[in-house]
C-alpha cells in the first residue's frame, strides 16, 4: 500500500500541538502515513503584535528549544527533529514542566536520551541558528497563510492548521479522524472549520 508522507510542523511549547502530535502517533499505527517534523515558530508567527507577559516568555522560550532542533539537524539530519520535539514535549507537556524556567533541566535530559551532545544546548542562545528556523516556518506559512497557529500538517502540497483537538483518540478512532480531515484537505476549495473550545486538555 503507498504509504503518504505526513509533514507536521510544530512549535515545542504549545499543548495543544503535543495533543496533535500523540494523534499522529496513533494514526501510524492503523494508516500508512509517515510523519516528519518540521519548525513552526510561534514566536516568528507573532513578530510585531501585542502579547501578554506570559506568551511573550513561552514564544521566546520556544524560539530557543528551535534554535537546539535546528543544531541537531545540521549535525545529525532529519530525523533527529522529530525526536527531540518528542523528547522535549514528554517533558514539557507529560511532565508539566516549564518552558522557561525548566529549560536546561528539560533540554539536557532530552539531549541524553538521544545521545546527543551536551554542548548542543549552547545553540539555544545562538541567533545564528533563526535563519533555518525561519526558512521552516515559511515553508508552512507559504502554504497555509499567517492566520494560523501550531501545529500546521501537510500532505503532499496542501497544508491546513490543526487539526486542534483536546484528547488523544486511539486505535481506529484516531484512523477515522485522520480519514476525515484527510478527506477536508483533498478538497480544494475547503478552507476552514472551527467551533469554541469547551473543555480543557488530556494530555498523555
Amino acid at each position: 500500500m503507498e504509504r503518504t508522507p505526513v509533514t507536521f510542523w510544530c512549535d515545542a511549547v504549545c499543548p495543544w500541538t503535543w495533543v496533535t502530535y500523540r494523534w499522529l502517533e496513533q494514526v501510524e499505527q492503523v494508516r500508512p502515513v509517515d510523519v516528519t517534523c518540521r519548525m513552526l515558530s510561534l514566536s516568528m508567527l507573532n513578530e510585531g503584535r501585542d502579547m501578554d507577559e506570559f506568551h511573550q516568555r513561552s514564544h521566546g522560550a520556544g524560539r530557543r528549544y528551535q534554535r537546539v532542533i535546528a543544531a541537531a539537524l545540521a549535525q545529525d539530519g532529519q530525523e533527529i527533529g522529530r525526536k527531540l520535539y518528542a523528547e522535549f514535549g514528554r517533558r514539557l507537556h507529560v511532565d508539566k514542566k516549564s518552558p522557561s524556567r525548566a529549560f536546561d533541566e528539560v533540554v539536557a535530559g532530552a539531549l541524553e536520551a538521544l545521545g546527543l551532545p551536551a554542548s548542543l544546548a549552547a545553540a539555544a542562545d545562538d541567533a545564528a541558528w533563526d535563519p533555518a528556523i525561519r526558512q521552516d516556518h515559511e515553508a508552512a506559512m507559504a502554504l497555509v497563510g499567517d492566520d494560523v497557529g501550531s501545529p500546521v500538517i501537510g500532505i503532499g502540497d496542501v497544508a491546513y492548521f490543526g487539526p486542534v483537538i483536546g484528547e488523544v483518540p486511539h486505535g481506529e478512532a484516531a484512523g477515522q479522524l485522520w480519514d476525515g480531515a484527510l478527506a477536508l484537505a483533498k478538497w480544494p476549495s475547503f478552507y476552514e472549520i472551527k467551533r469554541s473550545r469547551t473543555g480543557g486538555l488530556v494530555i498523555e
